[in-house]
């Protein structure tokens, strides 16, 4: 039998700032979320709803982390909710990836056998992201007394391996692409999408980073690791807001007339 001792732990005094990379994100991905469901009512066209539902996953994902960290804020403990939020985040993370793998194959004529091997890999992931052992740190669970280390490090490490494989590959194959069309703005978009999925892995070796820090090394949490992530994380979503949406606010710079 496993017995599980949830001993609250403290919050991190320089996690804190988290919260308010949360909210704003969360109001962001909001907005876009709104932006890419109105452009799939328009079209009508599968990739638009792919899309949609790819950043409707994200914006779940950081609603759901938001929440569980507003717990932590406030009580200054790592509790329930807190913890729950980490899987619950760490799951439509995955979900909004498998959806995001679909409309890139769509997008760029990417065979789905190669597509489809990645996507069932994210559904493991998925899974595992979501089990008890994978609460970050070494939590406090026995048999028969004896203490089971933490998941947390290696689902991180496989959501990395993972987005390394396959949004390494659709950047150069964005970048290439970007080379060869003559339509300025598909030119652009191109390139853009190509920069966000390169900020999309970096994002996830910061991560990384952070969770063998305190892994391996006894190191505490929201190490420099969680936010260079967020600000490539940042980089992720504002490039996907060039490249996929193409605002007319750029349109209308004299440069790319």
């Amino acid at each position: 039998m496993i017995f599980f001792s949830f001993e609250p732990e403290r919050m991190e005094p320089n996690a804190k700032p988290i919260l308010f990379i949360y909210i704003f994100f969360s109001i962001f991905l909001i907005y876009f979320t709104i932006l890419l469901y109105k452009k799939w009512k328009s079209k009508r066209k599968k990739p638009a709803q792919l899309l949609f539902i790819t950043f409707l996953s994200f914006t779940i994902t950081i609603l759901g982390l938001l929440v569980g960290f507003i717990e932590m804020f406030l009580t200054g403990l790592k509790l329930k909710i807190y913890r729950f939020s980490l899987g619950f985040g760490y799951f439509f993370n995955c979900i909004g990836n498998i959806f995001l793998m679909e409309f890139i194959s769509e997008l760029f004529s990417i065979p789905k056998k190669f597509i489809r091997k990645y996507q069932v890999l994210m559904i493991f992931i998925a899974i595992i992201v979501i089990l008890p052992w994978n609460y970050y740190g070494w939590p406090q669970y026995a048999i028969d007394l004896q203490p089971i280390p933490s998941i947390r490090v290696y689902s991180q490490l496989s959501l990395f391996i993972v987005s390394l494989l396959v949004y390494g590959r659709i950047s150069i194959v964005a970048y290439h692409a970007s080379k060869l069309v003559q339509d300025k703005y598909l030119k652009i978009s191109f390139k853009f999408i190509s920069y966000s999925h390169i900020s999309e892995i970096i994002f996830y070796v910061c991560m990384s980073l952070d969770s063998i820090s305190f892994t391996f090394f006894d190191l505490p949490g929201y190490s420099i690791f969680v936010f260079i992530a967020w600000i490539f994380g940042f980089f992720f979503f504002i490039f996907c807001y060039i490249g996929y949406i193409m605002p007319q606010w750029l349109i209308k710079i004299k440069k790319f007339n």
